[in-house]
């Protein structure tokens, strides 16, 4: 069983105890080094931000493999991150998290939640002159693939996942907003650590924030909550 799980943009590189290496990390340094070749110019057009923040990607780009490390799961802050109650956790809990999540990333392919990363910034959508999905190329080889990640990360993943919505009833129809499906999301992967959930049946009854499933809407590999 796997959980895949999108990164987030916000990074804070704390927490370094000992930790393992990216799989792919030598394709990370390869793609890194494409880059500090690519001129200002260039680089404002892939990463489109501004100059302030655009200042902080260079640096990260020109210092990458040199710079600070911190273990994935806990360098990450983004919604999904934040719900999260990593200091709580047992260590059955921990081992749960780091055979089972894997984090998706555009610069290194995909993390375990202990591997030792840095700070960056780059997205699927990023035009850097070639297919990111196609350089990494994972192959996870697991056939209960539970999928809480977005569908750009998600897209890097080959083998059928079972993705998990959350919608909201407007009017007479659920619609999907992003922001509450991201802080969802980090609820139902919280729930499914601290309960070390290994099959559709438990991960159906999560109930948090008024969610529940929905049976109606949901379909073989479409996991569909709704509030």
């Amino acid at each position: 069983m796997k959980i895949i799980i999108s990164p987030s943009k916000t990074m804070t590189i704390n927490n370094p105890v000992l930790g393992t290496e990216p799989l792919y990390s030598k394709k990370a340094h390869q793609l890194n080094d494409k880059l500090k070749k690519f001129s200002d110019l260039q680089l404002k057009t892939v990463f489109k931000v501004s100059d302030n923040l655009f200042s902080q990607i260079k640096e990260q780009i020109n210092n990458f493999g040199d710079g600070v490390q911190g273990n994935a799961i806990y360098s990450y802050t983004g919604m999904v991150f934040k719900e999260l109650h990593l200091q709580k956790y047992s260590s059955q809990q921990i081992e749960y998290l780091n055979k089972n999540v894997r984090i998706l990333s555009a610069y290194y392919g995909i993390l375990k939640p202990i591997d030792l990363i840095e700070s960056y910034r780059l997205d699927f959508f990023s035009k850097i002159g070639f297919n990111l999905y196609d350089y990494f190329n994972i192959k996870l080889k697991d056939s209960f693939i539970i999928n809480l990640a977005s569908q750009e990360f998600s897209k890097l993943i080959k083998e059928p996942v079972y993705t998990v919505f959350f919608k909201e009833k407007k009017g007479q129809k659920y619609i999907n907003q992003a922001t509450y499906s991201k802080k969802a999301r980090g609820k139902m992967l919280n729930y499914l650590i601290e309960n070390k959930i290994d099959n559709l049946e438990n991960l159906k009854k999560f109930n948090l924030n008024n969610y529940c499933y929905n049976k109606e809407l949901s379909s073989e590999f479409e996991i569909v909550f709704t509030r």
